[in-house]
């Protein structure tokens, strides 16, 4: 009987420890984006991709626009994590072939990306803008 309790006491231990992990793992990933006074919010997934991101932040560079569905630069980032065809609009993606990192606001098509992560809050203020390069800084959300 003691072994029995025993396990379960560990069993509840470990999974504690498990789901308080993945709560200060989703903290850690969430940012804020500045284009002059707009702030977009977004959340990245747990890639390798994303983990590379974060570590170069806070980050300031020049976007791009690309046939009016998208913001892109090109930095490079690890990419080891399984490429995919295709984005939904919100979608933060890193497209291997130019070493990318992507802003997909509109409907189209790309393939070899990764898709890392998604703005959560704003992304409609991206097709309003009218320049063709914007200065964008990415940082932690505190």
């Amino acid at each position: 009987m003691k072994y029995f309790l025993s396990v379960i006491l560990f069993l509840s231990l470990f999974c504690f420890s498990l789901c308080f992990a993945s709560d200060e793992k989703d903290f850690d990933m969430k940012l804020k984006i500045l284009i002059g006074d707009v702030v977009l919010l977004a959340e990245l997934n747990d890639t390798s991709v994303a983990s590379d991101l974060i570590s170069k932040l806070p980050v300031s560079f020049e976007m791009y626009k690309h046939q009016n569905r998208e913001f892109y630069t090109q930095i490079p980032l690890n990419k080891s994590d399984k490429t995919q065809s295709g984005y939904q609009i919100g979608d933060i993606g890193y497209w291997v072939s130019g070493n990318a990192l992507v802003f997909f606001y509109d409907k189209g098509f790309t393939d070899d990306l990764i898709i890392i992560g998604r703005i959560t809050d704003g992304v409609d203020k991206l097709s309003e803008i009218k320049s063709d390069s914007i200065s964008v800084k990415v940082e932690l959300l505190k």
